[in-house]
């Protein structure tokens, strides 16, 4: 399975410096036990020493205080953490208890931030019993509306995470709500533009194929059904969503209505950068965490 590699993959690696901006919360403090435990990362928790010291406590983890990094006010440990990040000290921004406006406002901070030069972007992996294969989702967490310049940011962004994972030639499938073009919808208009401007490898090595409907993308039943033959159809391993809103309802129903095994992070930034909802278990975090370290070590030279 594609996790369990991933897994496997960074348990060989030494362990990563992980920043934990704002830590509270049992499931973050399980998450980043377990994973130092695994010897897959070595936390550093920033936030209120005492606090996070009794949580710990109260669920049974052991966190040494030379973990903690005391910060009792949520601002001051989110700016630490992400300056560790800035600095070198940690090699992966993981948001614990911050709400996220404000946790992607110290990301992208100028001076004291982890802003990269393009685009932050939001890319989601998923494990799914009825599919052979991963199936990743971009984006869907963070692009509101995306305009063709911006599908053209993220879609390169993808595709440099995917060749990084090892994705020799990735199969991207550009959704809209069908595959007939219909210049009166943006999302289609905008599929037909990016595949016309991705010919020749222009955005590298990559099958690139839209706009498709969600089951012309993904089942190789439908692709035959509706007579669409190219590399992609059926077989896509990135979908490249229209706006938030679409990638958000479509992450989600795998997630809660197929059972999907999940993990995210944030592409674009100088560093990876996992933020995660309060409603992910430590399992997704952990998943998140191991992508984020393998994503890590891919960006070295």
């Amino acid at each position: 399975m594609f996790f369990e590699r991933i897994l496997e993959g960074v348990r060989r690696m030494p362990a990563r410096r992980v920043a934990v901006a704002a830590a509270a919360g049992r499931s973050v403090l399980e998450a980043l036990t377990e994973a130092r435990d695994q010897g897959i990362a070595r936390p550093l928790f920033f936030g209120d020493a005492a606090r996070i010291e009794a949580e710990a406590r109260t669920a049974g983890f052991a966190i040494s205080p030379d973990e903690i990094a005391d910060c009792p006010d949520p601002h001051e440990a989110l700016v630490s953490a992400v300056a560790t990040v800035r600095e070198g000290r940690c090699g992966v921004l993981l948001k614990g208890k911050v709400p996220t406006p404000e946790f992607l406002r110290a990301v992208l901070d100028r001076e004291r931030g982890l802003r990269g030069p393009g685009l932050l972007t939001h890319m989601a992996a998923f494990e799914l019993d009825a599919l052979d294969r991963p199936l990743f989702l971009t984006d869907s967490g963070l692009v509101a509306t995306p305009d063709l310049a911006q599908k053209e940011a993220i879609l390169r962004e993808g595709l440099r995470f995917l060749h990084g994972l090892g994705y020799a030639r990735p199969k991207v499938a550009i959704l809209a709500a069908s595959e007939e073009p219909d210049p009166r919808i943006p999302a289609s208009r905008d599929a037909v533009a990016l595949v016309e401007r991705a010919a020749g490898d222009a955005f590298g090595a990559a099958d690139i194929a839209g706009p498709y409907a969600l089951d012309l993308a993904i089942s190789p039943t439908a692709a035959a059904l509706k007579g669409v033959v190219s590399p992609v159809a059926g077989r896509a391993d990135l979908l490249l969503c229209p706006d938030v809103v679409a990638g958000n309802l479509l992450g989600k129903s795998m997630l809660y209505l197929a059972g999907a095994r999940a993990a995210g992070l944030v592409l674009g930034a100088t560093a990876p950068v996992v933020m995660l909802s309060r409603a992910d278990s430590p399992e997704a975090r952990l998943r998140s965490l191991s992508l984020a370290i393998a994503w890590d070590q891919a960006l070295r030279p």
